[in-house]
Order: C-alpha cells, then structure tokens, then sequence
C-alpha cells in the first residue's frame, strides 16, 4: 500500500482536514504491522472521530 492508496480511503470516509494526514499514518502503521507480522486479521478497538480537532 502506498500513502495515495491510504488518503484514498480517509476520503472515502469521509474524512477532512488534519484527520486525513491522522488516518493516513494510522492505515500505514496498520498495513505494515499486517504485513510485518504475516497477520491473517488486525483489529482496532476503539477507532473514533469525537468533537473537532
């Protein structure tokens, strides 16, 4: 995966502002631990948008 791909899908859900750079870094750290660790499934608990930031 590469940054586009990742800032694809923070507009995908419909993300703004500094939230697309925040998604952008947590879907890469995500995707590199899943591919890292030959990881079959990655669950994240909690992953909210609260308020504004």
């Amino acid at each position: 995966m590469q940054e586009f791909q990742a800032r694809e899908i923070a507009f995908g859900l419909g993300l703004e502002g500094a939230l697309i750079g925040k998604a952008v870094s947590t879907i890469m750290g995500c995707y590199n631990a899943f591919r890292e660790y030959d990881a079959s499934m990655l669950e994240i608990n909690p992953l909210v948008v609260s308020g504004t930031t």
